[in-house]
């Protein structure tokens, strides 16, 4: 019984062990475009794959659709796989001395002896696509014998159309998810008014799975819900934003519901509602009315001095200070909100914002 379990387990194992196998050897360019790597070294074994040529660096990456990361003269890989029938998918992330996305699809023909590869870069801002078709050195086509008739030697496999490739994959930014912006106008509670425009840019790229989704640079519309000034006696100054859109670079836009949930440091606190509230003057008014005291004393007691009576000369000036210290607080304003250009700001989303791989696609000029 137990040797009936043990010979589909050992067969399965040797499966595993072989997914992939037909992609080792080495590769020549026979057909792509000029700049294309002239040939390629694939090497498997025990699930790992190391393949010279293909990219910047050596890659590394396993079959098994993990994450596989790699850094080597200051070039860093993240590789990803998936399987599409018999075809491997790698998307590849590259950073360090140059940095681009490069998205492979890898097929071999039934004989073994060509394998064309799909792929699509987006460095810079740009993309490119390119059809790569790779031989073995020396490989001779696959010879078919029928029963009766002529020798038939099978074509080779047509490279893939692009009717053949997948649905547009779809990028889901949670609700919840945490967008860094910068400001690109300045706003103050001094003047703002409900219903001014606002307008900010993403600071960082906002990446799913492994793809950049959102990059630096997008727009993000709003306008300002509710400004109050800062109060004379009491009151805190208070600002809130209603957002709109976010626009990407290549002109893509989705509504935006979403609210403030951070600010520039020094600027007060954010609220769950996304409200800025102001910060207290407590220790300006101590100030002010402090300075007053001092002064008022000072003077108090050089009077006191001359007519011969110092202690209540500088007890009468305090007194008198303090009070001038205390109508320059009530008749001052506390501490404003000044949000500025460049000034850091931080979303979180309250609406998941879904995009395809089509839409994320950099703009071509």
């Amino acid at each position: 019984m137990r040797l009936l379990f043990l010979i589909p387990l050992a067969t399965a194992l040797s499966w595993a062990a072989e997914t992939g196998s037909e992609f080792t050897g080495e590769w020549a360019l026979s057909n792509g475009q000029a700049g294309a790597p002239p040939s390629l070294k694939i090497h498997l074994e025990k699930g790992v794959v190391r393949c010279s040529g293909c990219g910047p660096g050596e890659w590394r990456f396993t079959l098994d659709g993990k994450p596989a990361n790699h850094s080597a003269g200051g070039v860093r890989t993240s590789i990803v796989t998936k399987w599409e029938g018999s075809a491997l998918l790698l998307n590849v992330i590259v950073s360090g001395t140059q940095n681009q996305v490069i998205s492979d699809r890898w097929k071999v023909s039934r004989d073994g002896s060509r394998m064309t590869v799909l792929r699509q870069v987006q460095k810079g801002g740009g993309e490119s696509e390119s059809t790569l078709v790779y031989e073995r050195p020396g490989a001779v086509a696959k010879v078919e014998v029928p029963v009766s008739g002529p020798v038939v030697v099978a074509p080779p496999a047509a490279a893939p159309t692009r009717q053949e490739k997948a649905a547009p994959k779809e990028f889901v930014i949670d609700a919840g998810r945490r967008l860094p912006l910068k400001m690109l106008s300045d706003v103050t509670t001094r003047n703002a008014q409900a219903g001014d425009r606002v307008y900010l840019e993403t600071a960082f790229p906002i990446v799913v799975d492994q793809h950049v989704v959102i990059p630096p640079g997008s727009q993000v519309t709003a306008s300002v819900r509710m400004s109050q000034q800062a109060g004379k006696v009491r009151g805190r100054a208070a600002l809130m934003f209603a957002f709109e859109t976010i626009t990407l670079p290549n002109g893509v836009s989705r509504p935006l519901r979403a609210r403030l949930a951070g600010a520039e440091p020094g600027q007060g606190s954010v609220g769950k509602e996304g409200e800025i509230s102001g910060r207290p003057d407590k220790g300006g008014d101590a100030g002010k009315t402090a300075e007053s005291t001092a002064t008022g004393a000072g003077v108090g007691a050089a009077v006191g001095a001359a007519s011969g009576r110092y202690g209540t000369g500088a007890a009468v000036g305090a007194a008198a200070g303090a009070a001038v210290g205390l109508a320059r607080v009530l008749g001052g304003r506390g501490p404003e909100i000044i949000m500025r250009r460049g000034d850091s700001a931080e979303l979180i989303l309250e609406d998941a914002i879904r995009l395809t791989d089509q839409e994320t696609r950099p703009k071509k000029d």
